[in-house]
């Protein structure tokens, strides 16, 4: 009997840029909507009466900004869209920035990575 090994090739023998590559998966999702309630409950944040309690001046800037632009664009209906949308323009902006600097880090630890690499590299062949 021969014996299976643990190690897995790629399909056709190809190389899958996806193994090496920074690829943003669902585990990055985790980690940072992990992060993002961990952020909502340091601001203390904890339901959604806490959020209109401790976040009641940014609500507001948000809410008067979204619905005097929808209203600008599409009268009425844009009015109450964009007070809606408002509502939730805090925690989407908190949102938003913890993805944008997650993925910052994952690409900056990529880059430097590589840096790294091409120095060895550099230093090992031309010293």
């Amino acid at each position: 009997m021969s014996k299976r090994s643990s190690y897995r090739r790629s399909a056709g023998g190809r190389l899958r840029p996806s193994e090496y590559l920074p690829i943003w998966t669902a585990e990055h999702s985790k980690t940072a909507n992990l992060v993002f309630v961990a952020l909502l409950q340091k601001l203390g944040v904890t339901d959604i009466r806490s959020y209109f309690q401790k976040l009641r001046i940014p609500i507001t800037a948000s809410v008067a900004l979204c619905s005097w632009y929808g209203a600008s664009t599409n009268g009425a209906t844009g009015l109450v869209i964009g007070a809606v949308l408002g509502l939730a323009g805090p925690a989407a902006g908190i949102w938003l920035g913890v993805i944008v600097i997650g993925a910052a880090l994952l690409f900056a630890i990529y880059v430097l990575w590589w840096m790294a690499i091409l120095y060895v590299l550099g230093w090992l062949l031309f010293r």
